[in-house]
């Protein structure tokens, strides 16, 4: 039988975390760039979300709407990483909420991350 400790491990831990010593552009400045394409990628879905597809069909526009989700997605699981605050994506149906969100809204919880979580762990 596992002990009940093996049952609550840190859920970051094995591949998701490692100490490293690095040289190169301050993680602050890393993760100004991240928080950029998170609010581009948001601002694009909602574009193509809201705006008359014009000459598009219906599967182009599906496709542009999956791509964008995807990469709205993994920028914002990549910020949340440099941020280590990536246990905010466990619930299910987070990254549809944070895409129906207002820029200003969107805004506020990426201000939130920055506050709380922190680039050198």
């Amino acid at each position: 039988m596992a002990r009940i400790d093996d049952l609550y491990r840190d859920p970051n831990a094995g591949a998701y975390e490692r100490e490293e010593l690095r040289i190169g552009p301050p993680l602050d400045y890393v993760g100004e760039k991240l928080r950029h394409a998170v609010e581009y990628a948001h601002q694009a879905y909602q574009a193509i979300r809201n705006v008359d597809p014009g000459g598009l069909s219906s599967s182009d526009r599906q496709a542009l709407l999956s791509r964008t989700y995807g990469s709205f997605r993994s920028s914002l699981t990549a910020f949340l990483a440099l941020y280590n605050m990536l246990g905010l994506l466990t619930e299910p149906k987070k990254v549809d909420a944070l895409l129906d969100l207002e820029a200003d809204a969107l805004d506020e919880w990426l201000d939130r991350i920055v506050q709380e979580g922190s680039v050198t762990g």
